[in-house]
């Protein structure tokens, strides 16, 4: 085995999407549409914006989201991913051109297309062609540590990509982008903590939606828990081996009755690249408790049956219960939070940070001592709501 071909399997079997890597499922380029062709697009500003990276075209994702499907491409598909294909339609809709490569290797005797992305030059990429509802005009994509590819709308993010083009060619940029560089005229906010960290959650919400929306149902309103740090943001404020050990030792205490977040959850939980993650296949359920210490649960309203609240009402009793471990034995010290509960009737609102939910209330706790009265007050809230 060379060692171009010890590369490419590294990349089809690692496994983790990241700030450098997306996987894609089979897919034949010349027969996805425009939208499809858009999103292929998306990626590859965004990588090239964000220090470069590659695309793996041919590994699907398994019922709890993982990478892990090898099915590779047919003869057909492999063909469709050829340079003189893909190249000018991806740089009709980004300019300047995007610098990439496509390989398609043999690993365990299947196919692949490895599309790797370089770095911008000079000048980040932007989008120059919207295509709805994957590209919109005159925006600059990148790609963020939650390996999504999305628009720099944060100060701190166009601050970054435009910092980097400076570098490259001071000399073109110097004098444009002078006031859009000032470190005066665009500080990092610590004010914004409750923003970022409900960027933060709506990227989950909308994660949940993608992994949860061929489940039977999918359209009834959705409960979001949401436990929010009342520090300044900081991604990287934990590892995630914190974060497990945190909730084993939670795991092994008893578990009070609710079935919202059970100890087969805490077996089957596995890391992303900024969070633990327990999404229980067949369920209209999914928890995640990210680095930056937000924990956040969305489930599916109940059907209205007899009875069917009261469970709603224990688990979601029992949930904050557990969580309140868990952040006991992450911060001996304690510390204060949000409590946030929320209810979403459209996919719209899950997936919208801008849009705001049907109904949301929060009441502001200390982790050694959540107020039993009060939490019951908050879910009393959303019984009213739904009954």
């Amino acid at each position: 085995m060379n060692e171009n071909t010890d590369i490419f399997e590294e990349l089809v079997k690692r496994g983790v999407e990241s700030e450098h890597l997306d996987y894609k499922g089979p897919m034949n380029f010349r027969s996805i549409g425009k939208p499809g062709q858009a999103k292929i697009a998306r990626h590859m500003a965004a990588l090239a914006n964000s220090g470069g990276g590659h695309i793996v075209i041919g590994v699907g994702e398994d019922a709890s989201g993982h990478p892990s499907v090898y099915t590779g491409l047919n003869a057909a598909e492999a063909h469709s991913f050829d340079p003189s294909n893909v190249g000018p339609i991806i740089n009709h809709l980004i300019e300047p051109p995007v610098d990439f490569v496509i390989e398609r290797p043999l690993v365990d005797g299947k196919r692949y297309a490895i599309i790797k992305v370089r770095p911008f030059e000079t000048m980040p990429h932007v989008c120059s062609l919207g295509v709805a509802p994957e590209l919109q005009q005159g925006v600059f994509y990148i790609r963020t540590s939650e390996a999504a590819s999305r628009p720099a709308c944060r100060a701190i993010e166009l601050h970054g990509l435009f910092k980097r083009a400076l570098l490259k060619q001071r000399s073109q940029l110097a004098e444009l982008l002078r006031d859009i560089l000032s470190e005066e005229k665009i500080p990092l906010d610590t004010n914004d903590s409750d923003r970022y960290f409900e960027d933060d959650a709506a990227y989950s919400r909308g994660y949940f939606v993608r992994r949860k929306q061929n489940l039977n149902g999918f359209g009834t309103s959705v409960i979001e828990l949401q436990i929010r740090p009342g520090w300044n943001y900081d991604q990287q404020k934990f590892t995630l081996d914190t974060l497990r050990e945190a909730v084993n030792k939670a795991a092994e205490l008893k578990f009070l009755p609710g079935n919202l977040l059970t100890s087969r959850d805490v077996r089957s939980a596995y890391f992303t690249n900024t969070s633990l993650r327990a999404m229980p296949d067949n369920e209209f359920r999914m928890w995640q408790f990210s680095r930056s210490g937000l924990f956040e649960l969305l489930l599916q309203v109940p059907a209205q049956e007899s009875g069917s609240f009261a469970n709603l009402n224990n688990g979601l009793l029992a949930a904050l219960q557990k969580i309140q471990q868990i952040y006991n034995f992450l911060l001996p010290e304690g510390g204060n939070f949000k409590v946030i509960l929320a209810i979403y009737d459209s996919v719209k609102q899950l997936t919208d940070p801008y849009t705001a939910p049907s109904g949301q209330w929060q009441i502001n706790v200390n982790s050694k001592s959540f107020n039993q009265e009060a939490v019951q007050s908050l879910i009393s809230n959303l019984a009213d709501y739904i009954l």
